[in-house]
């Protein structure tokens, strides 16, 4: 029998997870977002530079 936490807590027979959702938290995960956020502080890094210059 396999553990999975986002339904440990629904009594089994409901499908709806407490906490964050398993695609919530896939999107969290994704390199793509992480690579995202990456180019938009760099971004904002280098608007940040321009206005002080």
């Amino acid at each position: 029998m396999s553990f999975h936490p986002e339904t440990a807590y629904t009594g089994g027979g409901e499908t709806e997870p407490y906490g964050p959702s398993p695609e919530e938290i896939k999107y969290r995960q994704s390199p793509e977002t992480a690579e995202t956020r990456r180019m938009t502080e760099k971004q904002a890094e280098g608007h940040i530079k321009s206005i002080i210059r």
